[in-house]
């Protein structure tokens, strides 16, 4: 059984690498958590981190749970968003 309770406690925590392993932790187990809506608000968030670390880690996560995120149309968006990322590694 996931911990979703804690991979959302990872998502909002100050500790960057924290955050990264929530990015990671949703890439993984998003199709096995059972509040997606609750995971998606987490990993739409995580896109958004002032961190480059942490965008990255959340892009690939994008890539791997998009067929299982709710609002697959912001999900796109958030994905052409970081394409154009100033960081290359996000990119």
């Amino acid at each position: 059984m996931v911990d979703q309770a804690g991979i959302h406690s990872k998502a909002v925590s100050g500790d960057v690498d924290e955050r990264r392993r929530a990015a990671y932790q949703l890439g993984s187990f998003f199709a096995d958590l059972p509040d997606r809506d609750t995971a998606w608000k987490d990993l739409h968030k995580l896109t958004q981190d002032k961190n480059s670390r942490v965008r990255r880690r959340a892009a690939d996560a994008l890539g791997h749970a998009f067929q299982h995120i709710p609002d697959r149309d912001t999900a796109w968006k958030d994905l052409h968003k970081l394409t154009q990322d100033k960081d290359s590694g996000v990119r």
